[in-house]
This record gives C-alpha cells, structure tokens and sequence, in this order.
C-alpha cells in the first residue's frame, strides 16, 4: 500500500553480524528511494539496491509492488567494493547486463521453492556475480565508461582467477589491456584500493571462510 518507510539499523555504521545487502526489482508503481546522499525515483522494471548497513527511506504515493532479495553483506561487497557507491541508485533499465540480472532474479525466484540448499546458495552467488556487472549509467572518477566498464571486467576477472597461482596485478592489468600505473589509478578510484591488495583481501577471505 502506500507508505513512508524510514528505516535505521540498530547500530548504524557499525558491523553488524548478519547485515544484509538488497537487490530490488519494482514490479509495478513507483517508489521513492533514498540513502546517504542519492535519491532517485524507480519506476516499474526499475532495479536498485540497498545497504541496510545504514538508514534509508522509501516512498510510495500509491500501491506497488516489488521484490526484494536480501544477501549477506560481505559476499556482495568483498568482490564488488564499488558496489556500496551505488546504492539508492536506479540501474539503467534498457541495459542488456540489467534486463538479464531482473529476468535471472525472477526465474530464480519462481523456481527456489523446489531448490536444494546447494542450489539456493548457487543461486544466490550467481546473483552477486551478476549484480558486480550492473551497470548504474555512471562511470568512475574520470568520467569515462568505457573505464568503469573495465573495472567491472577486471573484478569478474579476478574472482574467476582466485585460484590461479599466476594471478597477480600485472596478469589482471594485461588482460584488459591496461598498464600497471593506470590500472591502480582506476581501482584506488573505483574499488578503494590497488588490485595487488584487493587479490590478497579476496584470497584471504575465502581462506577465512574456509576455516
């Protein structure tokens, strides 16, 4: 129905244990979205995210639907860092990365009733993955989305190449033909810091889950 929604988490800012990492999809009406300083107006078809980490407000001036898929924080944001700028922020629709992540959600949605357990978590890593290839119609720093779209080639590269014992920030720079200067330019603006360190934050946390 209609609703003003203000949401404040118990601990804000804090690391809770569980927090989660939204993805919605809007079925039909619209819905206001705010978090941090993005706002922006999702309208049917529209996807966006949340980071229930910190506080955010919906509206809704008449009744909508929509779906909301809650994933543990961490396992969106270790691979995808940059994904936490991106919050509150309508994906392009038309984007063919967009069409394909909504109609998977959905697909999946309607048949994880019927999923094993191993199937369910499959499922949810593949969201995620595809979620770190969303395009939001913005680019990093430098204005360029020809760069943005290089980062996110460069993190779906990397969590494919965890286990390669070769992966190192020259292998990641020279397979999307970036040199290794340029290349840290973009992850430090992107991501938060350089792709030597994100490897071995990756490599060290799937260990830590390991254990």
């Amino acid at each position: 129905p209609p609703i003003k929604l203000h949401y404040a988490p118990p601990e804000p800012g804090g690391d809770c244990p569980g927090s989660a990492f939204t993805l919605a999809i809007q079925l039909s009406g619209e819905l206001t979205v705010c978090q941090h300083a993005s706002r922006c107006r999702i309208r049917p078809g529209g996807v966006f995210t949340m980071d229930e980490r910190f506080g955010f407000h919906l509206e809704a001036m008449a009744a909508c639907e929509l779906v909301l898929v809650r994933m543990p924080r961490q396992a969106v944001l270790a691979p995808y860092p940059h994904m936490k700028h991106h919050t509150a922020t309508a994906m392009s629709t038309s984007a063919p990365g967009t069409v394909l992540l909504r109609e998977m959600v959905l697909r999946i949605l309607n048949a994880a009733s019927g999923l094993s357990p191993g199937q369910q978590v499959a499922a949810i890593a593949t969201i995620i993955q595809m979620l770190g290839m969303a395009d939001f119609g913005t680019a990093v720093a430098d204005g360029s989305g020809a760069a943005a779209d290089r980062i996110r080639c460069a993190l779906s590269f990397v969590e494919l190449s965890l286990f390669e014992p070769g992966l190192t920030a020259t292998t990641v720079a020279a397979a999307h033909g970036l040199s290794r200067r340029r290349r840290d330019e973009l992850f430090l603006s992107a991501v938060g810091e350089p792709v030597s360190a994100h490897i071995w934050n990756r490599r060290l946390s799937i260990a830590a889950g390991f254990l």
